[in-house]
C-alpha cells in the first residue's frame, strides 16, 4: 500500500488499470483493519489520508472512514464506507455498475 497526496489522488480516479484508493484518518480502528484487508488485494492499493485536506475529501464526498474508490476503465466504478471483506472488494472490482 503506497500513501499518496491529492494530486496523485486526482491523476488515479481515471485509471485504465484497476486500482484501490483508501481514505483513511489516524486512531481509527476500522481504517487499520482495512489496511490489513486490502494487503490481500491483487490490485494495486493506495492510502490517502483525509485530515491532510479535508476540504478535498468533502469535495470527493467522503462521508466516513474508511472509505474505498474502486477505479477501472479511466472512472470510479464503485464505493464503499466502512467495513467490507476481501470477498467484497472482488467483487466490486470484478461487477463494474
Amino acid at each position: 500500500m503506497v500513501e499518496i497526496n491529492r494530486d496523485q489522488v486526482c491523476s488515479l480516479l481515471t485509471s485504465r488499470e484497476p486500482v484501490i484508493i483508501l481514505f483513511w484518518k489516524d486512531r481509527c480502528p476500522s481504517c487499520a483493519a482495512m489496511k490489513f484487508t486490502l494487503k490481500e488485494a491483487q490490485v494495486p492499493v493506495f492510502a490517502y489520508k483525509v485530515t491532510d485536506d479535508i476540504e478535498f475529501s468533502k469535495s470527493l464526498d467522503i462521508t466516513g472512514v474508511p472509505s474505498i474508490f474502486y477505479i477501472s476503465d479511466y472512472r470510479v466504478i464503485g464505493k464503499t464506507t466502512g467495513l467490507v471483506s476481501i470477498d467484497e472488494v472482488y467483487y466490486i472490482l470484478n461487477n463494474e455498475e
